[in-house]
């Protein structure tokens, strides 16, 4: 069969679309080469980076459609912007280069860059107008500068002990600069990350920060540790440009108080004080660890991963394969074996035996350069080998060292293929013939030549190459031919998976899914919007994953390079990427019409699902994508209803029962449609309420019970849409839990937000007596409500009047109800209850903040909040009202431009937590006033402001700080200068402050351990004299958890006044210690 020149130009020059770069060896020896450029129609410029150790060598070529060469020079300085990139392992330094050129009239037709001067040069590989190139010879790793260290983790094998003993060394390390290149690494080195080389090793529910020493063996001192953590998943890095998969369980980071200093040697050692169960050693075995040592920033994209983090590396240091034996010979039958593989559930069809292993495909001889260029897919291109025979008979033979590239592709079964490119091979005229061997040249296959074509058509192929397969299911084709899916209906589940046979990572740049439903005119995309469609992660709860955009392909399709139908295929955008093995399932919201995608005529159809990378519209199948084909898939007609017998006598089916099923994160309850009741009220919103009955939680409990999940939470998943949500629970039987289960949380999730209410926080008894009734009687209701129309308008007018934005409001009830009486239960006392509010809408998240309203005055004031991801807030607060999300405006002072506390004065302004003396002043070194900080730090904790009843009276109770001074001095954070004197006006002395920080540190339920270290703590102040007896506990706490900001390094001054500034900075530094804001 002949193939047209048009298509084997593609099929020679492309190896996969997103991923195919045609290099041009031979390449300068030992090289690390990267390249990504674009060109912008709008401004008609070409820009570009090129990324290095060579950068001094560095030339562009630019071929323009009209055969003009521009070419841009490193050398010259033309057009160029540098930046350091990272170090080798040998610390060869690497160098990103940026290149513009200007005045290029259209997409050029081919981009080439080199990196010795033009001796050799790699082609990049153009898809739309983005050009990109890559080289690697020797693996170069690219990361932090490479210091001296050694570990003794790995010394000790399981069978000595499976866990590590306290006063156990566990790695030594010198920080360095590059003196070569004068580049200073060891400026702000605050923290350390080690990767201990396996998963399932760090028991997180064990580990404190107490378990470990850090010392300073070059002067004998030890470093203070402010806190450990641990390694989040898909974490980004900047070296490489790639996200990658950490266990939690893996990688221990570890933040100091002070900075690390230069050439000092410095050991981790496990404390005294440790348990001996945090840390488990490793097996026997080859291993690679590794060491960070830098800072803690944000992952590289933070709208995608907000709540993830990683140590940027300023210096490393990679333990490779470093092998574990076991000191002590094991007894008895080896009980160990090989590894199951995790199966691959895919519909492939049976590949003939007999077929040839050689797959089509083709070369094409370039008579204008002559050289022959083209493509094999094999198993193993370490087997293959091309003769080419010229027309005077003389054979030149040809293997895959000779090839410039291999691109991995799979079959049905998951069998991995290597696209073997030959690229300009010499040949002085078209070839005789071309044959191919993939055996090592015991058999050979001959190619058909037509004209300058070498084509090979293996008739008995069944093979079909793509992406990965994984496991999927599909519910699309339970609905009727010809017609529309209907609303809250499943279409697909998948399970994103990586190649764990070949270890290739396939799953850490998942953002995006393609759907092709076998049939044209499948969708009606005037009809289609995108909360039409629900991504859920079944494995997280059922939790819904923010949708970032949604469209149709809108470009050619490799490898048949056809143009899809419009009304076909479907591309869904996500916010965040997926997560490897974890389920989703993609179905119809609540709010979908029912006319947006309709089935096709009766028959059978190939449907297709990837998961992979967007690029302009196109899901890319690369290396880095997923799929599942679902093969001959059957659209039925309706079928006809069967005629029904009417039953005789009275009958009724059983109430069905909700389902239960145990996680990570706890148990989960899916209730029946009989337990779930719709009604619609005045104002044409929706209320959805929920009932459980005793039966359905007994269930919960008792699968509670069994779980071995560390996680005490019954999660009651509402999967119906409505604008208010309400739960109903049978008091009596949580009141008797608590004595069993008192740390239970029963977590109600929506999608507009969700509640965590600890039962111990609710005195049933004290509920059962206001409303006069038994316990047994009472019912306890969760409810999450939109707001009223009124109540929505007025936030938005007071967030209007002050400066902000709303971006969603919910209101957060729980009550009580028996015999008709309802109580509204408000406060929780000293318990902080989690609830979230989901962001909806296109906004930037970091400039998000949560806000109360005020019942009285309606303003907007802070709450505390975190911001866990792109998708959500959590609040914590131990009440519940009316809350919102905004998006807050920057506030700054004119008297604090210079001052050391401006920017925590500017955070915690524009977060509505303290106000300026005046509109342009804030006065920072003013002295603070005991009503001041009182009604600062009841803020800032979000303390229920009750009616004032103060018994002090010298607090009017018609001033500012009346409500703060009661909510303090109940939750025991302040206390009067005598049983009815406060002296509000007067000032404090920074070890009152201090005093009054640690017992909100208190409040908010975290504790500050200096067992034996209060005397160490203090030593560190020159005028720890003058540190009043009653106040040195409080101290030493604040100093741990380094919330005092120290004078001059070495002084506390703890009987000076306190300033305004002192005052922010303490409550900045107590807010974000308690994680109370981020």
């Amino acid at each position: 069969m002949n193939i047209s020149k048009k298509v084997l130009q593609k099929l020679t020059m492309l190896m996969l679309v997103g991923m195919a770069f045609t290099v041009l060896l031979p390449l300068t020896a030992n090289a690390y080469f990267a390249v990504h450029f674009n060109y912008n129609s709008t401004n008609q410029e070409v820009s570009g980076q090129v990324y290095t150790k060579d950068w001094n060598k560095v030339h562009v070529k630019i071929t323009a459609d009209d055969h003009s060469v521009t070419e841009l020079r490193y050398s010259d300085g033309t057009s160029l912007s540098e930046f350091f990139y990272g170090y080798d392992d040998n610390n060869n330094i690497y160098k990103s280069l940026g290149f513009s050129k200007l005045n290029i009239a259209s997409a050029p037709s081919s981009i080439q860059v080199s990196n010795d001067n033009g001796q050799n040069w790699l082609f990049t590989e153009k898809n739309e107008n983005n050009y990109n190139g890559f080289f690697d010879d020797e693996n170069v790793k690219l990361n932090g500068y490479r210091i001296s260290a050694t570990e003794s983790y790995s010394s000790i094998s399981e069978s000595t002990a499976t866990y590590v003993s306290p006063n156990t060394e566990l790695f030594r390390f010198t920080p360095a600069n590059d003196t070569l290149n004068n580049i200073s690494h060891t400026d702000n080195l605050i923290a350390l990350s080690f990767d201990f080389g396996a998963d399932n090793l760090l028991n997180w529910s064990k580990l404190t920060g107490s378990d470990f020493v850090l010392k300073n063996t070059t002067n004998n001192s030890v470093i203070s540790i402010s806190g450990i953590r641990p390694a989040k998943d898909n974490q980004y890095n900047p070296y490489t440009a790639t996200w990658t998969s950490k266990d939690s369980t893996r990688e221990l980071i570890i933040e100091t108080q002070t900075k690390l200093l230069l050439g000092n040697n410095y050991a981790l050692v496990t404390s005294s004080l440790m348990d001996g169960n945090e840390i488990k050693r490793l097996s026997a075995g080859k291993y690679d660890l590794s060491l960070s040592i830098g800072s803690i920033v944000n992952n590289f994209d933070t709208d995608l991963n907000a709540d993830t983090y990683y140590v940027k590396a300023d210096n490393y240091h990679a333990f490779n394969q470093v092998t574990v034996v076991n000191q002590v010979p094991p007894t008895g039958p080896s009980t160990g074996g090989t590894p199951t593989v995790p199966e691959i559930v895919t519909d492939p069809p049976v590949i003939d035996s007999n077929a040839s292993e050689v797959l089509s495909s083709g070369f094409y001889y370039y008579s204008s350069n002559q050289k022959l260029g083209g493509n094999i897919y094999t198993k193993d291109p370490n087997k293959l080998r091309v003769k080419i025979t010229a027309k005077n008979n003389s054979i030149t033979e040809v293997t895959s060292s000779s090839a410039q590239f291999f691109g991995t592709v799979y079959d049905d079964n998951n069998i991995m293929y290597k696209n073997v490119v030959f690229n300009g091979i010499p040949v002085a005229e078209a070839p005789l013939s071309i044959q191919v061997s993939e055996n090592d040249g015991i058999d050979w296959i001959s190619f058909t030549s037509t004209d300058n074509n070498f084509t090979y058509r293996n008739q008995n192929e069944k093979v079909r190459l793509g992406a990965y397969r994984i496991s999927a299911t599909q519910k699309y084709s339970s609905v009727s031919a010809n017609t529309y899916v209907p609303a809250n209906t499943e279409l697909f589940r998948f399970t994103p998976a990586d190649d764990t046979v070949n270890n290739i990572l396939h799953t850490h740049n998942l953002n995006s899914i393609k759907i092709d439903f076998g049939a044209d005119n499948s969708l009606n995309w005037g009809n289609i919007t995108i909360s039409d469609i629900i991504l859920m992660d079944v494995t997280d709860n059922n939790r819904i994953i923010g949708l970032a955009g949604f469209t149709s392909e809108r470009n050619n399709t490799f490898p048949d390079w056809v143009n899809p139908n419009l009304t076909r295929t479907m591309v869904i955008e996500t916010q965040s990427y997926l997560v490897r093995n974890h389920e989703y399932v993609i179905k119809t919201s609540d709010s979908a019409q029912g006319n947006e995608i309709k089935l096709p005529p009766a028959g059978q159809y190939n449907l297709s699902l990837y998961v992979g990378l967007l690029f302009n519209n196109v899901v890319t199948v690369q290396a880095t994508t997923n799929l599942h084909k679902f093969d001959n898939v059957t659209i039925s007609d309706p079928t006809p209803p069967t005629p029904s017998t009417p039953p005789t006598g009275s009958f009724s089916f059983p109430a069905t029962p909700p389902a239960v099923t145990t996680g990570s994160n706890g148990v989960t309850l899916t209730l029946g449609p009989d337990s779930v009741k719709t009604e619609t009220n005045s104002d044409g919103k929706q209320n959805v309420t929920l009932s459980l009955n005793n039966d359905d939680l007994k269930n919960a409990f008792e699968a509670l019970k069994n779980n071995q999940s560390a996680s005490q939470t019954i999660i009651v998943n509402v999967d119906k849409k409505g604008d208010s949500t309400k739960v109903e629970l049978p008091a009596g039987l949580l009141a008797e839990s608590i004595k069993s289960s008192p740390e239970t949380v029963i977590s109600v999730k929506t999608d507009s937000g969700s509640f965590d209410l600890p039962i111990q926080s609710i005195d049933f008894e004290a509920l059962a007596k206001k409303l006069g009734t038994d316990i047994a009687k009472l019912k306890l209701s969760i409810s999450l409500n939109a707001p009223t129309s009124e109540q929505e308008k007025s936030v938005r007018l007071k967030a209007e009047a002050q400066g902000l934005s709303i971006i969603n409001v919910l209101d957060f009830s729980v009550t009580a109800e028996a015999g008709g009486k309802t109580e509204e239960i408000t406060s929780f006392g000293s318990t902080y209850v989690p609830r979230t509010i989901a962001i909806t809408g296109q906004t930037d998240i970091k400039k998000l903040m949560a806000v109360i309203i005020n019942s009285e005055s309606g303003e907007l004031q802070f709450i505390p909040a975190i911001q866990k991801n792109s998708n959500e807030i959590v609040i914590m607060a131990p009440h519940a009202s009316l809350y919102a999300i905004a998006e807050r405006k920057d506030k700054s002072f004119s008297d604090i431009q210079k001052h050391w506390a401006k920017s925590d004065i500017e955070l915690l302004a524009s977060r509505l937590l303290v106000n300026g003396t005046s509109a342009d002043n804030f006065s920072p070194d003013k002295d603070v006033t005991r009503a001041e900080f009182t009604t600062l730090i009841a803020r800032a904790l979000g303390l229920e402001m009750v009616k004032t009843g103060t018994k002090f009276t010298d607090v009017s109770a018609k001033s500012y700080y009346a409500k703060a001074v009661e909510a303090a001095v109940l939750a025991g954070i302040v206390q009067g200068r005598s049983d009815t004197l406060f002296a509000p006006n007067a000032t404090i002395t920074r070890e009152e402050m201090y005093v009054m920080v640690a017992r909100a540190v208190a409040f908010a339920g975290k504790k500050i351990e200096i067992s034996g270290k209060q005397k160490q703590l203090l030593d560190t102040f020159t005028d720890n004299s003058r540190i009043s007896s009653w106040a040195q506990a409080a101290v030493a706490q604040s100093a741990e958890a380094n919330i005092i900001r120290r004078e001059a390094n070495t002084q506390l001054k703890p009987q000076a006044n306190a300033t305004r500034a002192d005052a922010v900075s303490s409550l900045k530094r107590l807010l974000e210690y308690v994680k109370f804001i981020n």
